[in-house]
């Protein structure tokens, strides 16, 4: 047999239904916080890595060239580097923001503009070359 409840007693009280109701869209709104910050995050870090591939990847090209040099040219300094890679001649420099590529008469950029703010070159040896693009640095050693 069931039981007879009393006509007070059949359901949720309005202020029971409202404190519920609060509680569950502050649960929810926090949730939803936390996953905007997350979400905020990985984009910075795909960001980060995407400048530093890029970085890398000029670098890269650069180190592949003076692998093959059979020397530095003497008109390389700090902002440019000319190398003799074969028949041909090979120079990298900054230009407007760019790493810029340039190949007896033909240039090509490496990077889009202000992709890279640094590009410097130094030598600590005369078989040796340190490459700095921004914060990275490289150093490599002539084979030839």
């Amino acid at each position: 047999m069931k039981k007879a409840v009393p006509a007070g007693r059949r359901g949720f009280t309005l202020i029971e239904l409202i404190i519920s109701l609060s509680l569950m869209v502050m649960l929810t709104g926090s949730m939803f916080f936390a996953l905007g910050q997350g979400m905020r995050g990985w984009r910075k870090a795909g960001c980060k890595i995407s400048k530093l591939q890029i970085k890398n990847m000029a670098a890269e090209r650069i180190t592949g060239d003076l692998r093959f040099a059979s020397q530095v040219l003497t008109g390389s300094g700090s902002q440019e580097i000319l190398l003799k890679v074969g028949p041909d001649q090979i120079g990298y420099k900054l230009v407007e923001g760019k790493v810029r590529r340039k190949k007896g008469a033909t240039s090509a950029y490496l990077t889009c503009e202000d992709e890279v703010k640094k590009l410097s070159f130094s030598y600590p040896s005369a078989d040796q070359v340190q490459i700095v693009v921004d914060e990275l640095t490289w150093k490599i050693c002539l084979r030839n």
